[in-house]
């Protein structure tokens, strides 16, 4: 697993839904995962501040985006856009074949608590479809850590996305589910 960069703040993350791809250019992606399917393809990137999730059929892409409230992103087929507060749930339909849904919430915690989850994630890293870990900001803290979940069936992709921002004691948890029809 490669080292990297420090994590943002974690109160200017963002939620972004798209019906469109997300050029790549436009993230810094530090660890990819991509997937086939009969009926889909898609990837799930980690970057410095969260993930991008892409799912393409033969009638569309839709791209989660959780990310940096403070990076310019296209505003062009961008459905949502809004800050990370709380725990949030979303869906969409997208015609008669693809409907979405997702959860996503920031979990800061006393120091102990956020330690042993931190921990328990760093071991979950190296069984996890696709991780990373990151350069800590404080050498007092425990390094950064991304790591995906993935769930790709012939009908339906299930992303479970875990991030740890360890100078704030504050995890970033999303599950993310596609289902074609």
């Amino acid at each position: 697993m490669a080292v990297g960069t420090v994590r943002p703040v974690v109160s200017d993350l963002v939620f972004q839904l798209y019906d469109r791809s997300v050029h790549p250019e436009l993230i810094e992606s530090r660890a990819t995962l991509r997937f086939e399917q009969p009926s889909y393809s898609g990837s799930v990137v980690l970057a410095d501040a969260g993930h991008v999730i892409s799912l393409r059929n033969e009638e569309r892409t839709v791209t989660e985006v959780i990310g940096i409230g403070t990076i310019t992103l296209p505003e062009r087929d961008c459905l949502k856009n809004r800050r990370i507060i709380g725990l949030r749930n979303d869906e969409r339909e997208f015609g008669n074949d693809l409907s979405y849904q997702a959860s996503y919430q920031i979990e800061r915690l006393d120091s102990e608590v956020f330690a042993r989850l931190h921990e328990e994630m760093l071991l979950d890293a190296s069984r996890a479809d696709v991780a990373y870990r990151f350069h800590p900001g404080n050498r007092m803290h425990a390094e950064p850590v991304s790591l995906a979940r993935v769930s790709a069936e012939p009908t339906s992709l299930l992303v479970h996305a875990f991030h740890t921002f360890p100078d704030e004691y504050a995890i970033v948890r999303s599950q993310t589910l596609f289902e074609l029809r």
